[in-house]
């Protein structure tokens, strides 16, 4: 009867009014979640989208933020990165913890920050070097793999079926075949060739593999699609690890007009190791329920230099945003000078404010981001930070060779960052991210040299010029800032 009275309306003339209170249904509905589960910032965007296009807006909403399901696997990750096992790991580091005089009193209180929020100590010990070349760090990386004698972890956000994931593929079966136990985890929506195409050869060599945060709009239809694993680690052995920002693909990404992607990751020989090992046996628990053998997993430790280090991984599992809260305090510990270099610049409130500060109270604050992004929404969004930037003192420098792909941001001569998360909402609080912190003036140093080669490849932003951009120009990246804590 229902079905036969529906269908016997005079949809001509009720048509419209059905629409238009569908419309103000969703808007209202709406309005009551996002004000209720989502910051001011976010909420904003949100409400904006929603209201210009309700259905829309409906659909997207669905679609990109945190269903029930989603948010108990979030908590199942965090409840893994706490459990007892991994205290255990984690304390058998307590004998390369760093010492009384290591580290300058003035940033003790960011150091007790940074093991509060990445939950692993910082530990001496370490050697490092850096790979700012594509071909270098795939070099390393399968010279590492031909040497493992016990196991290969790779985390990857993206694994391409190219030219380099070809070598990396292979390095991986000549050491499944020396009977090195050898796991591949990627993200799902990051390496969906690899997944297709690859994973199935790697298995039938004897390499498991498995898919970081699969989509599956049937079995988990609440789930949020675009969160990410964006993490790039490589563990041989329980003793060398290769982190930072290279994907496994050609350094071109398969885009022959821009040019090769600059990137930058380190090699870490020593304890700091046992830390990034165990970021890997998290992510692959909570993805595959399969345990890892702990003694093959984490060997004894050895010394292997004098770098202090720490490994930092975030995510939205967390009750913190771990990778923002660190970056904030990084530029309030700073005393002469602060570079930061990122493909993607849509931060929050907290971070802008603390750049600005930084250098109207006189510091030399640099920022090194893409001329031309390779996503232009977020670009705009962007460049609609640069002007009150700019009034401030900061100087930015728009990198013209390649594309700008490097995660660092340098503190003086006193520490560093090198990881996989960007300066955007994006890697502060959706993503799962990693991120290394280097102590000391040497490696800092070291750090900042391929920071000033990056400046040397850019094109310093005048203000006067900027100032005078088109007005249309200036509604569209006024109008993609709106977007930022969506983006």
């Amino acid at each position: 009867m229902m079905i036969e009275w529906l269908v016997n309306l005079p949809w001509s003339t009720v048509g419209p009014y059905v629409f238009i209170g569908g419309e103000w249904l969703t808007r209202v509905v709406l309005f009551l979640v996002v004000v209720r589960r989502h910051r001011s910032g976010e909420a904003v965007s949100w409400l904006l989208v929603i209201f210009l296009q309700p259905f829309v807006g409906l659909g997207f909403y669905l679609l990109l933020t945190t269903g029930p399901i989603r948010r108990k696997r979030l908590r199942q990750h965090a409840v893994l990165a706490g459990r007892e096992e991994t205290g255990a790991v984690l304390a058998g580091l307590g004998v390369h913890a760093i010492g009384a005089g290591e580290i300058a009193a003035e940033h003790m209180d960011f150091v007790r920050l940074a093991e509060r929020v990445g939950r692993m100590p910082i530990v001496g010990g370490n050697a490092v070097s850096f790979c700012g070349d594509g071909g270098e760090m795939i070099e390393e990386l399968v010279r590492a793999i031909d040497g493992a004698g016990s196991s290969v972890h790779l985390l990857y956000y993206i694994f391409e079926d190219d030219e380099t994931g070809a070598t990396v593929t292979r390095a991986l079966e000549r050491a499944a075949g020396r009977g090195v136990q050898c796991r591949v985890l990627v993200d799902a929506v990051g390496s969906p060739k690899f997944l297709r195409r690859v994973a199935p050869r790697l298995r039938r060599a004897g390499v498991e593999t498995a898919a970081a945060l699969a989509v599956k709009p049937i079995t988990r239809p609440l789930a949020r699609m675009d969160v990410r694993n964006h993490r790039k680690l490589a563990v041989i052995d329980g003793r060398v690890a290769v982190t930072g920002s290279h994907n496994i693909s050609d350094e071109d990404y398969g885009q022959k007009k821009v040019g090769p992607w600059r990137d930058l990751s380190m090699v870490v020989r020593g304890p700091a190791v046992r830390e990034l090992q165990m970021v890997f046996v998290e992510d692959w628990q909570f993805e595959t329920g399969r345990s890892i053998d702990r003694g093959v997993a984490f060997p004894e430790l050895v010394g292997a230099g004098d770098a202090l280090l720490q490994a930092v991984p975030s995510g939205p599992g967390q009750r913190t945003q771990a990778f923002r809260d660190l970056m904030v305090s990084a530029v309030h510990e700073a005393n002469e000078r602060v570079v930061v270099t990122t493909p993607y610049f849509v931060p929050d409130g907290a971070f802008l404010l603390a750049l600005r500060l930084a250098a109207m109270g006189g510091l030399e604050v640099h920022l090194v981001v893409p001329e031309r992004g390779n996503h232009p929404i977020v670009h705009a969004a962007g460049c609609a930070t640069y002007e009150g930037l700019l009034e401030a003192g900061v100087r930015i420098h728009r990198h013209r060779r390649g594309v700008m792909h490097a995660k660092t941001i340098t503190i003086d001569d006193a520490f560093g960052v090198v990881g996989s998360g960007n300066f955007d909402m994006r890697s502060f609080s959706v993503n799962f991210e990693l991120s290394v912190l280097v102590f000391g003036a040497e490696l800092t140093s070291r750090l900042h040299q391929f920071q000033v080669g990056y400046m040397g490849e850019s094109r310093e932003l005048d203000k006067g010029i900027w100032a005078l951009r088109g007005a249309g120009l200036r509604v569209v990246q006024d109008s993609a800032k709106l977007l930022g804590p969506l983006l």
